[in-house]
């Protein structure tokens, strides 16, 4: 999970992957000095799938399923 523009711009072999980009800014918890935040907002933000045993339909489809009700998937 990546929002950081530079990343994106510089390491464009992750498009080479299947990920979704998110429809709403994801809410997640940070660690902060004084303490946990939670439902810490975030910025614009792309889902990269790293397949742990491969590209195949079947991991690609899983991903489709779990991710394509929170935003766009491309594969």
């Amino acid at each position: 999970m990546t929002n950081h523009p530079d990343m994106i711009r510089m390491d464009q072999r992750i498009f080479d992957l299947p990920f979704c980009v998110l429809s709403s800014v994801p809410r997640l918890i940070k660690n902060t000095s004084k303490g946990i935040e939670k439902n810490h907002a975030t910025a614009t933000t792309i889902l990269v799938y790293f397949p742990p045993h491969g590209l195949n339909d079947k991991n690609i489809q899983r991903f489709i399923d779990i991710y394509s009700v929170m935003g766009r998937c491309v594969c």
